[in-house]
């Protein structure tokens, strides 16, 4: 994949975003806020990633997601790390950009990881 280690932030509060930011910044990578409107494009396409994907519905999600993209393992789990222990609402839903969903929305994405948690939750 393209592009330096950046993390999409979706439905994050501005407090949130700050400290996500603060995070970002202190490890060296970028992280960039998606606006709804942003929702139904190609996850790909908002790192300037060229990927054919058909037109996606609009649709939305109000729950907090974060995308991973690029990050070697240190910066992975340094990223991880430092967000587990910031004083910030847990964030459940979290992804890595990978060829198989670059091509998805970030509503696609979202459906994926509910499906993905609720699997998980029953086989407890």
């Amino acid at each position: 994949m393209m592009g330096g280690p950046m993390i999409l932030a979706f439905n994050l509060n501005a407090a949130t975003l700050t400290g996500i930011n603060a995070i970002c910044n202190a490890l060296g990578l970028r992280c960039k806020a998606i606006s709804r409107e942003g929702f139904t494009l190609p996850l790909g396409a908002m790192l300037g990633i060229p990927v054919s994907a058909a037109p996606m519905a609009s649709e939305n999600f109000d729950e907090p997601m974060l995308v991973m993209c690029n990050l070697n393992e240190e910066q992975f789990n340094s990223f991880l790390e430092a967000l587990r222990r910031a004083p910030l609402p847990r964030i459940d839903l979290k992804a890595v950009l990978t060829p198989t969903n670059v091509g998805w929305s970030a509503c696609q994405l979202y459906a994926e990881l509910c499906r993905e948690r609720e699997a998980f939750r029953r086989s407890k």
